[in-house]
């Protein structure tokens, strides 16, 4: 599935020089940037959202309007995995955290 706008921003590629047998999918620490848009469509979200285990890191911009819409998205997730919120706006994160169970 393609996700116009989505880009890697590092890793992606097969770790080399171990012994991890290939079943496990060995992978340098990935991160990728997801435009908010394709979180619209649930096909999509189901893909940006699917639980990875290894160092995999999605990377969502977002301006003040998609705020609600963004804590609303983080709130359906199933498994309520770890968000993390960097800010020094403490208005701003007593928001995020008041309103969501998920955060680090």
């Amino acid at each position: 599935m393609e996700l116009d706008g989505a880009e890697l921003m590092w890793g992606g590629k097969p770790l080399k020089g171990h012994s991890i047998p290939a079943v496990y999918g060995s992978y340098e620490p990935t991160a990728v940037k997801v435009p908010l848009k394709h979180f619209r469509a649930m096909k999509k979200r189901n893909l940006i959202t699917k639980e990875l285990f290894g160092p995999f890191c999605v990377f969502v911009e977002y301006g003040d309007k998609d705020l609600d819409y963004l804590l609303e998205i983080l709130e359906e997730l199933p498994h309520h995995l770890s968000a993390a919120l960097v800010t020094n706006d403490p208005i701003f994160s007593n928001k995020v955290l008041g309103e969501t169970i998920n955060g680090t």
